[in-house]
């Protein structure tokens, strides 16, 4: 599967990409970053590890939404490949696959959060929001003489 990149960016600080497999639940996230984080601003999505790569190199993402069971693929080759890039996008781990293991795996391959997809999206919206603020207040320093 190709990835998506979805023009007309608007006034948010924050662009995002999401990568999960299945389309119902990046819409789902569409919706809830609508929703609940203005500052945020998805800048494209995909369904399979290569695309997921050639998509975050080019789109230059400040975070990406990151699953762990990917077509083609899995996420552990998406965040070890974009953690290589001179200015790697923060990665959220979002996921159903919540064993230890794979938390600390994904943490210690640069993930920068682990969340399970059960339980996780109230907290998901939290952080964007952090991230989006902290984002803001970044953009406003650099913006001062």
């Amino acid at each position: 599967m190709e990835s998506t990149v979805i023009t007309g960016i608007g006034s948010a600080v924050m662009n995002v990409v999401l990568v999960d497999r299945y389309p119902l639940v990046r819409e789902r996230l569409k919706a809830l970053l609508r929703t609940n984080v203005p500052l945020a601003d998805v800048i494209g999505e995909a369904a399979d590890a290569q695309a997921a790569i050639r998509l975050i190199e080019t789109a230059c993402p400040d975070v990406v939404i990151l699953d762990l069971q990917l077509a083609g693929g899995n996420g552990f080759e998406v965040l070890r490949a974009v953690k290589l890039a001179p200015h790697p996008p923060t990665i959220i781990m979002l996921t159903n696959l919540t064993l230890p293991e794979y938390q600390v795996a994904c943490l210690e391959a640069g993930a920068e959060f682990f969340l399970d997809k059960s339980f996780g999206m109230d907290l998901l919206t939290d952080i964007l929001g952090h991230l989006a603020r902290r984002r803001r207040c970044d953009i406003l320093e650099e913006d001062r003489p």
